[in-house]
């Protein structure tokens, strides 16, 4: 996981050491992302508001299979592999 331009609780990330997600939900307009994780954690990611197209995404998510999940900037995801992102072709 990483972030940029966010917001995100717990705000320290030694509390989702040993952690996984059971489940996420995403707010499609806004890009929120809520993790429910093990435990009875909540990891959750609030974007800022909306930023220039041409900066880096607002979040990523690489999961153990090495799929990559970005979003941002702006309202736009994309999945790609972890190996080769879209964002880095730019």
């Amino acid at each position: 996981m990483a972030t940029q331009d966010a917001e995100w609780s717990p705000t320290d990330p030694a509390e989702l050491v040993g952690k996984s997600v059971e489940d996420a939900e995403i707010d499609e307009g806004t890009g929120e992302l809520r993790c429910h994780l093990s435990g009875g954690s909540l990891l959750d990611v609030k974007p800022a508001p909306q930023e220039p197209n041409d900066d880096p995404p607002i979040w990523e998510l690489i999961t153990p299979g090495g799929v990559l999940l970005e979003f941002g900037p702006g309202v736009r995801w994309q999945i790609s592999s972890a190996t080769d992102p879209v964002s880095a072709r730019r």
